[in-house]
């Protein structure tokens, strides 16, 4: 029985080894190929995420700049809301009273249907 089982490994070495003769230079330019494109596909990776990196960071700098304008403004108007209402009280006083008056209305108006 060992002789069978020796015999059945001999063989298998033997293809073995032809396999290897065969396609051994067909595998080593295959198995090149395949680093090749691992590299190609890393480096691209990483181009991407670079780019992508950049590019939000483009995006935050700029709304962070919107929004520092935009608060400019809004205290530019405020301070001229501000002059206008201690330059003209009574006329302020009666926007705001028309104003309160209109969304009470509005309000009851509201829960009462």
């Amino acid at each position: 029985m060992a002789s069978h089982v020796t015999k059945f490994q001999d063989r298998g070495e033997d293809l073995r080894k032809e396999v290897e003769r065969s396609f051994g230079p067909q595998l080593n330019e295959l198995r090149k190929e395949i680093a090749a494109l691992t590299d190609a596909v890393t480096d691209l990776g990483h181009y991407r995420f670079d780019e992508l990196r950049h590019g939000m960071t483009d995006v935050v700098s700029s709304a962070v700049h919107e929004g520092e304008r935009a608060m400019r403004q809004l205290r530019r108007q405020a301070r001229d809301v501000g002059s206008t209402v201690r330059d003209n009280p009574v006329p302020a006083v009666a926007i705001l009273a028309g104003a309160a008056l209109l969304l009470a209305y509005l309000a009851r108006r509201d829960s009462m249907h």
